[in-house]
């Protein structure tokens, strides 16, 4: 665990709300059980270094966040049923973990109006106030919670928490950070959820959305779409490289992404030299992260190389942006370096959600090298 000033705190959570290893709302729905439950922890529990919070009490709010994912979303569309909305951003998700909770919650009702035919159980609250139906329940969801998503956050995140056998510890500082931006955590949160749900194409007919685009893309990025298609064939016609720039898997036309090189939530402006081709796996994976020195160079490189077609190509795209997007490398990873953020190399190939990470504060050093000798040869470019 960390001591974390006010600043570094809300980067870190940014940080962990928009990694992509948070692929399924579980996830998410479990770090805004930890905030949920920091509330309830005293201010006298608080005078003290370390707090804990009870296993059994994350589950409690894990459940009445998850609770109301398991009600069919009434479809705008007359001609579509309501139907639970899938939780996950790929199937295999949904089936390993997802839809286990949903099952969990389900089965729970289930058995309550077996049980207590003569009350109301459709709510969490009023499942709640029956002791014998919540002891199963609060089980069955804090085996699953131990099982994966506690483990990893306390394996990739050292600055939130310890897991210990039934509880976990905080800094009490960083209690008090949860509490106090609690409104913000939960907006970026719920924000992530929607684009999880919005993510996974089987929701598409539920929600009246075309699988190519949805509300949020039309009010804030409404030709964003059509601008990748471009720049993905502006790449193609500039590099003739057809394989993932992560891993060099050989790529298909019709799955081959179209990847920001500086992250879209660091840096949205549309300029090809922030562009690169990847696969889906890379993609995903790399998400928010910023990417280790082997990719940097590699990138470096590949301006050097291509500067000039990439310019050509993208005459009718827009500004190519070599020098903006320079500069703007060089601050985010002067950011990065400032709190020994860590950077992305690539997805483990062992079965698991977790990503290979560089935790090593002096691979800035050769980093921001790179990056200014990428600046002076994209002014030379621009001129």
């Amino acid at each position: 665990m960390q001591h974390l000033s006010a600043e570094d705190f809300l980067d870190h959570m940014q940080q962990l709300v928009l990694n992509s290893a948070l692929n399924s709302t579980y996830k998410l729905a479990l770090i805004m059980s930890i905030v949920d439950a920091s509330l309830k922890v005293s201010a006298q529990a608080v005078k003290s270094e370390i707090c804990t919070i009870e296993l059994k009490d994350i589950a409690l709010e894990f459940l009445r966040i998850y609770w109301p994912q398991c009600r069919p979303y009434p479809s705008p569309s007359p001609n579509v049923a309501p139907g639970v909305l899938h939780q996950g951003i790929n199937k295999k998700n949904n089936l390993k973990q997802s839809d286990r909770i949903l099952t969990i919650v389900n089965t729970a009702i289930d058995r309550a109006r077996e049980e207590v035919p003569s009350a109301k159980v459709e709510t969490f609250e009023q499942i709640s106030r029956h002791p014998l139906l919540m002891k199963p329940l609060v089980a069955d969801c804090l085996a699953l919670l131990k099982k994966n998503p506690l483990k990893y956050i306390a394996a990739d995140v050292d600055f939130l928490y310890e897991l210990k056998q039934d509880h976990i510890e905080l800094y009490s500082s960083t209690v008090i950070l949860l509490q106090r931006f609690r409104p913000i955590i939960k907006e970026l949160i719920e924000s992530r959820w929607l684009k999880h749900i919005r993510s996974n194409a089987d929701n598409a007919a539920l929600l009246g959305e075309s699988t190519s685009g949805s509300l949020r893309d039309f009010l804030f990025d409404p030709t964003r779409g059509e601008t990748l298609e471009n720049i993905r064939s502006a790449l193609l016609d500039a590099t003739h490289d057809e394989r993932c720039f992560y891993c060099g898997k050989a790529l298909k036309r019709s799955s081959t992404h179209v990847d920001h090189f500086l992250p879209f939530t660091r840096y949205a402006d549309t300029k090809i030299f922030n562009f690169v081709l990847a696969c889906p796996s890379c993609n995903a994976s790399k998400s928010n992260w910023l990417v280790g020195p082997g990719h940097v160079d590699h990138w470096v490189r590949r301006n050097s190389d291509y500067g000039t077609d990439l310019l050509q190509a993208s005459k009718d795209i827009g500004p190519a942006g070599p020098v903006a997007v320079a500069d703007m490398a060089l601050t985010l990873y002067g950011l990065a370096q400032r709190h020994a953020e860590p950077l992305w190399l690539n997805k483990t190939s062992m079965g698991t959600d977790k990503n290979s990470l560089l935790h090593d504060p002096s691979a800035y050093e050769g980093i921001l090298i790179s990056l200014n000798k990428n600046r002076r040869s994209m002014l030379a470019l621009a001129n």
